[in-house]
């Protein structure tokens, strides 16, 4: 019987060909607003007074805007995988 090379360690066997693609448009929309919303989060370093709920407190306001911002990344992941499935679903 003839030995069979593992491709994951025998070194001819390993493919050097590497593929190379480009940001699709919506990579390279979601890069400039990333950009965009650090630039507006770093300007605004003020502090600020945050009610809710009857309790009030003063932070940075950009301690907020990057609280806000994580908030809504979260919430956008989780819809995203929520569609994701659905389509599997359909599938």
């Amino acid at each position: 019987m003839a030995k069979r090379n593992n491709p994951r360690t025998d070194p001819d066997s390993i493919d050097t060909h590497v593929v190379r693609s480009r940001p699709s448009g919506r990579q390279i929309g979601a890069g400039i607003l990333i950009v965009v919303l650090l630039v507006f989060i770093a300007s605004n370093s003020d502090s600020t007074e945050i009610s809710m709920l009857g309790a009030s407190l003063t932070m940075p306001l950009w301690v907020v805007l990057a609280g806000t911002a994580l908030v809504g990344f979260g919430i956008g992941m989780m819809m995203g995988s929520r569609r994701a499935k659905a389509k599997y679903r359909r599938n």
